[in-house]
């Protein structure tokens, strides 16, 4: 009996030894977690940040980074690229693993490093085309205006500056031990494809296939008087008039949905049901306001803005003052972009908030067995263009498939094509100009634009 135990413990701890150190299926190696000098306790090396001087490649002058006690970052460049660099580098030094996941989570990689619990997220947002949206962003015509590009280019040195320095001191988040990989090196595409989990997170909704379900159900009539377009108490954002002419405006009667597409809705809807929370955007709601001068008491204007994203640890934002030749600018970032998206620079203030107006589209497509593979577009039939794709998976073998490529994403037996191109592959390239402008000019085209 004696013999039996002890032959049990051997195995028991030979099991242990060799999870802990090679690994099994998706548990990673957690034998790295302990080690006295590279281990998971080093991850508070941060927590009290004293006098330092840090060499960079890519710094063209010297930079001035200064922590208060909020941890709030106060970043003084002598050049815009080094002012870009150095937010890179400051969002890297505390929130890499936080940029980590947002990238995989758009480019569908997470299964890479978690297992085949993230397939399903994976295959949705490799459909959905976040990272090919990136792409093509970033490699098309026009693309990002020249000081963006100078921009997103700096800040990825930063970024990757802080990766090799925190590789060679054996100081990356605990987070990766933890997980047994390493992050890959920065690209400008991931910070786009970042900016594309924030487009998701707030405009990719089901809304469009709920409304048509309860047009079908109750009728369009009910439904316009249950959800009408106009509230009751009309609310202007701007001076409503009164004006020399008024155009006389209508909301168009809702649709007539057949029993075929409300099938094909209720199909689509149930798929993005049954995906991870968070991938689809379901209520919310926002705020903002402005206040003029002369009814302040210190006699500026006071503007409000409050997108109400999801509440995570670490937050999505990261506050930041950035000084230098061409920027004067305060405020929020998210770890990933180089750009504060709320905050005000010496002349100006912006904000966001969610409008809730609707950025995602559902086209119905007429499929033939007679034209596998097609759809009618125009009066002819149009061959679906298609991408392969791989997933590799922690723990399993690699998933592969194919998915349609064209305007918008394929989803369900009862095909709908949607989101269409106009909600997703819309680039933004006004925002680092906001943060240099001095006076904002509104043309009745509607186009914003910006003088600096």
């Amino acid at each position: 009996m004696r013999l039996a135990n002890f032959a049990a413990a051997i195995v028991f701890s030979v099991a242990i030894l060799y999870v802990s150190f090679v690994g099994a299926g998706p548990l990673p190696a957690l034998g790295p977690a302990f080690n006295p000098g590279t281990g998971a306790w080093t991850m508070a090396f941060d927590a009290s940040i004293g006098r330092e001087t840090q060499h960079l490649a890519g710094l063209q002058q010297p930079v001035r980074i200064t922590l208060d006690r909020d941890g709030t970052a106060h970043i003084v460049a002598q050049t815009d690229h080094d002012l870009f660099l150095a937010v890179g580098y400051v969002h890297a030094r505390f929130r890499l693993f936080q940029m980590d996941l947002l990238r995989r989570q758009g480019e569908g990689r997470l299964s890479e490093v978690v297992g085949k619990k993230a397939l399903d997220s994976d295959r949705f947002e490799l459909q959905l085309g976040l990272l090919r949206t990136a792409e093509q962003e970033w490699n098309g015509q026009p693309g990002p205006s020249a000081r963006a590009r100078m921009a997103i280019l700096a800040y990825t040195q930063g970024v990757n500056d802080r990766i090799a320095q925190a590789e060679f001191l054996h100081q990356l988040p605990a987070m990766f031990t933890l997980l047994g990989y390493q992050p890959k090196p920065w690209t400008p595409i991931d910070s786009l494809v970042v900016k594309g989990d924030m487009t998701q997170t707030l405009n990719f909704t089901d809304t469009p296939l709920v409304m048509a379900l309860l047009a079908k159900s109750l009728g369009p009539d009910l439904v316009s008087a249950w959800f009408p377009v106009l509230p009751p108490n009309p609310q202007s954002p701007y001076d409503p008039g009164p004006y020399p002419t008024q155009p006389k405006v209508a909301p168009l009667p809702a649709p007539h949905i057949s029993g075929a597409e409300a099938v094909a809705a209720a199909d689509v809807y149930q798929r993005l049901a049954s995906l991870p929370a968070g991938l689809v955007a379901t209520g919310g709601a926002s705020n903002n306001w402005a206040v003029a001068g002369s009814r302040s008491a210190s006699g500026g204007a006071l503007l409000a803005g409050d997108p109400h994203l999801h509440l995570t640890l670490p937050a999505i934002w990261y506050q930041v003052t950035m000084d230098s030749p061409g920027y004067h600018v305060a405020g929020v970032s998210i770890p990933g972009t180089p750009v504060v998206l709320i905050g005000h620079n010496q002349h100006i203030a912006w904000s966001l908030t969610d409008a809730q107006n609707q950025q995602t589209f559902y086209y119905s497509e007429v499929e033939d067995a007679a034209h596998p593979g097609q759809y009618l577009w125009n009066g002819s039939w149009r061959r679906y263009d298609t991408a392969s794709y791989q997933i590799p998976v922690r723990g399993g073998p690699t998933e592969r498939g194919a998915r349609p490529d064209d305007d918008g994403v394929v989803g369900g037996q009862h095909p709908f094509a949607g989101p269409g191109r106009a909600a997703r592959r819309r680039p933004g390239r006004r925002l680092a100009a906001v943060s240099r402008c001095a006076a904002w000019l509104v043309y009745a085209d509607p186009q914003l634009r910006l003088r600096g």
